[in-house]
């Protein structure tokens, strides 16, 4: 399943949370849609830990993180 991850006011990424982004098997591709450069630096953080067989991305637009995740998406 393609996820939007939303991470706008997110001050801090635990391990724990961090490891379960990175380890999902059911994502096919995870936009993380932010609005401020604190944001950014949040997502690319979790950017780093993920898989390179998982097509990531960064977004300040939620209509084109959605178009995105539409196009990597499984099977479509």
């Amino acid at each position: 399943m393609p996820l939007l991850l939303t991470v706008t006011g997110v001050l801090s990424v635990t391990n724990d949370a961090r490891l379960a982004y990175t380890n999902s098997t059911v994502v096919s591709a995870c936009a993380l849609l932010g609005e401020s450069p604190v944001d950014r630096v949040i997502a690319h953080y979790l950017l780093r830990a993920k898989s390179d067989s998982v097509p990531a991305r960064f977004f300040t637009s939620e209509a084109e993180a959605r178009d995105w995740l539409r196009e990597h998406h499984r099977g479509s």
